[in-house]
């Protein structure tokens, strides 16, 4: 229960009693209810692809070229994987004992479970054949990012007033990452 008082404050004075704490109710104070943990977050093949990422980038970037058709499930212990045709690379090099051993460590840290993996090659013209990997979509966000870049600096205003004055023409854009580190041999 709330008090509101309607007179003005006053600053207390030296003769003005101290001021009381109201008196507490159970109502007001209610016990905390137990606290009920929270489920816990879907396994996704993101998710797994993080988690190899931690120590060993490598696995992780040749996994981002794969599909999971299957994820480990309490019903089906199998971690299924597709690569389409033309990075069957991909599933070579994953499939490498070296590879391979350090793949299954994961799976059970991260799912939970012993399991098998199999990985397969799309057939062309397939679904899985056309769909966008991680690797893909990564790669073109950043080239829609770099367009959105150049176009915004092409029609900056101050740009476009600098040109107009001096009758100049703008070169090459060239994007630079937002930690400044160039690509090729630049610097």
């Amino acid at each position: 229960m709330l008090f509101r008082s309607t007179s003005k404050l006053q600053e207390p004075s030296a003769t003005a009693p101290a001021p009381t704490a109201a008196p507490t109710s159970k109502l007001q104070n209610p016990a905390p209810a137990a606290a009920t943990p929270a489920p816990a977050p879907a396994k996704t093949f993101e998710g797994f692809i993080q988690h190899i990422r931690q120590s060993r980038p490598f696995l992780a970037t040749s996994m981002e070229h794969l599909h999971a058709e299957k994820l480990p499930t309490a019903a089906e212990n199998r971690l299924q994987l597709v690569c389409i045709p033309a990075e069957a690379f991909y599933r070579e090099q994953l499939q490498n004992k070296q590879n391979l051993e350090p793949l299954l460590q994961f799976v059970r840290e991260y799912f939970s479970a012993t399991t098998q993996i199999r990985i397969d090659v799309a057939a062309e013209g397939s679904a899985l054949a056309t769909k966008e990997t991680i690797a893909a979509r990564k790669e073109r966000e950043a080239r829609e990012h770099e367009e959105r870049s150049r176009e915004a600096a092409a029609n900056d205003p101050i740009i476009r007033e600098a040109k107009s004055l001096f009758g100049g023409v703008l070169s090459p854009i060239e994007v630079v990452p937002a930690d400044g580190e160039r690509g090729g041999n630049a610097r």
